[in-house]
């Protein structure tokens, strides 16, 4: 009998553990943090900053600061109150379209699409520039890797139409995370939407689970298994968010909208495989571009023509 209590014990200690150092682990990947200083040299890598350069990279952000022409909010289904910013075409000139753009995990609109949101204006889009849920302006306390943020992609959505007319073409762009969030919102729109046209992700994630775990053993050297299924505790039980949640594929498969992509081969935050799966399993409906020496985030800094060639002459033959 004193041998079960002890072996009792033993396993009631080490669940007590798991569950401690899961928590740790997920407070660092989803719990909201203070944002990062407008920094060039801290929001940038060196590597970015040494393709474009740092006084182009400051002037870039001078642009978008200049041309924000307004700022909206929206609520939440779970009553947080989300914050955009737009970029609209000249006084006098007729809008081509509205790009909603997604920012990736831990970041912001104008650093993940300083050197797109230049293009996207001067081919003649409106642009709304989101605050994802926990970030920048945008109220939320977990970070929940497009299963939650794909519902407020919807909402914007329904957001654009009330700005700018039932007519008017509409585009999700996003980056990373963001990319995540636009084909998982491709699945929830309303079917046959006559205003969606199309999707672009550049260096999305598969699925939620998977980046997780990806990131755990890659940059924390922490094995995955069996700590992960303790995590997804933390993020049913406090975040209510399902890590093993639909992915892109399971989502976007419900949509017929035509998506571009973008991925660096050398990217290993989120792995080109990642994208390469996506566009296999959903077929023909997706272009996949590749950029040969782009890390993550990184293929518009290295075949900036090229980018904007594929980007503008998408939106143009589905806009």
């Amino acid at each position: 009998m004193v041998e079960l209590y002890i072996v009792l014990a033993v396993i009631f200690t080490l669940l007590i553990i798991s569950f401690a150092f899961a928590y740790m682990i997920f407070y660092r990947v989803s719990v909201r943090k203070k944002p990062r200083k407008p920094d060039i040299k801290s929001l940038f890598s060196q590597n970015k900053i040494d393709i474009v350069g740092e006084e182009n990279m400051n002037l870039s952000f001078e642009w978008i600061e200049k041309h924000i022409t307004g700022n909206v909010c929206i609520e939440s289904i779970d009553k947080l109150k989300l914050h955009c910013s737009l970029i609209e075409v000249e006084e006098n000139t007729d809008a081509k379209g509205v790009i909603i753009v997604f920012h990736g995990y831990r970041s912001f609109g104008a650093r993940d699409f300083c050197q797109q949101l230049p293009i996207l204006h001067e081919a003649g889009y409106n642009i709304m520039l989101v605050d994802q849920r926990s970030h920048g302006k945008s109220e939320g306390k977990y970070i929940c890797y497009g299963t939650k943020e794909c519902n407020d992609a919807v909402l914007w959505r329904k957001k654009a139409s009330e700005l700018y007319g039932n007519e008017m073409p509409i585009a999700l762009f996003g980056l990373s995370m963001g990319g995540a969030t636009v084909l998982m919102a491709s699945g929830l729109l309303e079917k046959d939407d006559p205003q969606v046209k199309c999707i672009i992700a550049d260096c999305p994630f598969y699925d939620a689970y998977g980046i997780i775990k990806h990131v755990l053993w890659k940059y924390n050297k922490i094995y995955p298994q069996p700590i992960i299924h303790f995590v997804n505790f933390w993020t049913r039980f406090l975040a209510d968010f399902n890590m093993h949640a639909p992915s892109c594929v399971d989502m976007a498969s419900k949509s017929a909208l035509p998506i571009l992509m973008f991925h660096g081969k050398k990217d290993k935050f989120v792995p080109t495989s990642c994208s390469v799966k996506i566009a296999n399993e959903l077929g023909d409906r997706v272009k996949l571009v590749l950029i040969d020496e782009a890390q993550h985030a990184e293929s518009i800094y290295y075949e900036k023509e090229l980018y904007k060639k594929e980007l503008i002459t998408f939106l143009a033959n589905h806009m």
